[in-house]
């Protein structure tokens, strides 16, 4: 008798968990009405906190990329709309996919769910009055109206627009295709919208093209941006939803509530896609497709900026006697939140043509917190003792290079505890170039790189970054993914940064060392 009630009271609890929590719902659905086993992972969770947020109208345009075959549809559609309308039947939806069949499968799976005695013990108050699949109501003026990309709307205002992988992957390479989506959503969906404080918009898709959907509107004001990579590159933080943070006015990690620590060469969904199954993928799908879909990552591979086949490397043996020198780009703060910082080693010298020369030899980068990002800064100092370090002074880039002047006597003073040969790396701040656009500098790289004088190292560390913002740099795009060759192009307009001319032995960095603007050494 006793076991009987603890089974009762057992099962009372997950019900009312269900109701108050997205993924207890989808554990109680899998469990009950899937009879699957629920296998939970760390980013349901912060896609339903996110959700949560848009329910209390404190985000009103969340866009998710998340890679196929890992569960977006069945949490984001079958199962967040009865969720929705367990806590508030009223609640109005249009639902849009790109193809009809997803469209009725969507509407069909909710419409079978609600109707099942599994949802009805969860206490739903409603009965549904038309269940046709593309057209669901209930008695309590809910309603979830489902179309296919370009399909028509009018006459129906909603709650919330659901947004679901709206470009088919075969036009991914189709201008007219997805122009067509991004009027369909400005100029069809968000006059749908009631105006109201609460309602919000939800875009879920994987990457299919820089100019995507996604791509268009993702830096635009207002639109939050969770991008989940199917095996994660480098370590990230997750964080709680953050009204601050939403609206980019953040600079501070302690407002912030960290969600999930992961680590590098994680799988998003171990379950699912473990590890030797995505690098698998890779091989199978290619680079290309597999950063695009997999890693939300699109690069331009036809007729970009920077062609590939115009990469030019150079061996260990071949290099010839340069100045080298040390860039840093320390991202807007020293947040754990903010841009990829970068750290580029790379020389510079005049041949005996009166070419010149630049060589990319080794590149750190990462979300760093200011003690790590210090100390990859000592390690390229430690590989790079005669280099000197230009460090650009804009956003975190001031507190970096006080903080970093400490770090190198801490340093110094354990070096010289340990009879070690200490830093004696010029280091110096530069201010911003604003006589001209990030992008232009970049562009002054050309020359270089298509008469094969832009070389990378062979052994350089972490070059495939570097090689990446190249091949995906478009010079009309005001934010491009660049903190690496924003770096490397430095070397080109820098005062300080001169190429050692090696048809002339006497201008070495030691002897033209003299005209650097005035910095400090340790």
């Amino acid at each position: 008798m006793l076991d009987k009630y603890n089974v009762l009271q057992a099962e009372l609890i997950k019900r009312e968990l269900a109701k108050k929590n997205l993924v207890d719902f989808m554990r109680y659905k899998f469990e009950n009405f899937y009879n699957k086993k629920f296998n939970d992972c760390w980013y349901y969770g912060y896609i339903a906190e996110y959700l949560k947020a848009c329910m209390l109208g404190q985000i009103d345009r969340l866009i998710i990329n998340e890679p196929p075959s890992h569960g977006k549809s069945e949490q984001i559609v079958k199962s967040f709309v009865p969720f929705v309308w367990l806590n508030d039947p009223s609640f109005k939806i249009i639902y849009t996919t790109y193809g009809a069949d997803l469209t009725k499968d969507g509407g069909l799976s909710v419409k079978t769910f609600i109707n099942s005695k599994v949802y009805r013990n969860l206490g739903a108050d409603f009965k549904l009055v038309s269940d046709e699949i593309f057209n669901i109501t209930n008695d309590k003026g809910g309603r979830m109206f489902s179309t296919t990309t370009g399909g028509a709307v009018t006459g129906f205002h909603c709650n919330a627009l659901i947004i679901d992988d709206p470009l088919k992957a075969a036009e991914c390479y189709s201008q007219t295709a997805k122009n067509n989506v991004e009027e369909y959503y400005t100029g069809s969906l968000l006059s749908r919208l009631k105006n109201d404080e609460a309602n919000f918009v939800v875009i879920i898709m994987q990457r299919l093209a820089v100019d995507d959907l996604v791509g268009r509107l993702k830096d635009k004001d207002g639109f939050h941006h969770i991008c989940l990579q199917a095996l994660n590159e480098r370590k990230t933080y997750y964080f709680m939803p953050n009204e601050k943070r939403i609206t980019h006015s953040i600079n501070n990690d302690e407002e912030l509530e960290l969600f999930y620590e992961r680590e590098e060469q994680e799988a998003l969904n171990p379950f699912l896609k473990p590890v030797e199954k995505l690098l698998r993928d890779k091989e199978e799908m290619g680079e290309v497709v597999f950063n695009t879909q997999m890693q939300q990552d699109p690069v331009i591979t036809e007729a970009g900026f920077f062609e590939k086949e115009k990469l030019s490397y150079i061996n260990d043996f071949d290099m010839p006697s340069q100045n080298d020198y040390i860039i840093i780009d320390s991202a807007e703060s020293t947040s754990k939140t903010a841009d990829d910082r970068a750290i580029v080693a790379s020389g510079i010298s005049i041949n005996e043509d009166n070419q010149t020369l630049l060589i990319v030899k080794d590149i750190l980068h990462g979300k760093w917190e200011l003690e790590d990002f210090c100390e990859n800064a000592i390690t390229m100092m430690l590989r790079y003792p005669n280099a000197p370090v230009f460090i650009e002074l804009a956003g975190g880039g001031i507190t970096f290079h006080r903080e970093l002047q400490k770090y190198i006597n801490k340093k110094n003073t354990e070096f010289r505890r340990d009879g070690k040969a200490i830093l004696t790396n010029i280091v110096q701040g530069f201010k911003p170039i604003t006589k001209e656009s990030k992008n232009h500098q970049i562009q002054a790289l050309a020359p270089l790189y298509n008469t094969g004088f832009l070389k990378f190292k062979h052994t350089c560390l972490n070059k495939e970054q570097a090689i990446k913002e190249l091949l995906a740099f478009d010079p009309s795009k005001k934010n491009n993914t660049d903190n690496v060759i924003d770096c490397i192009a430095k070397m080109l307009i820098l005062d300080g940064v001169y190429p050692l001319d090696n048809n002339n032995s006497k201008n070495t960095l030691s002897d033209i060392s003299y005209r650097y603007k005035r910095g400090w050494r340790i």
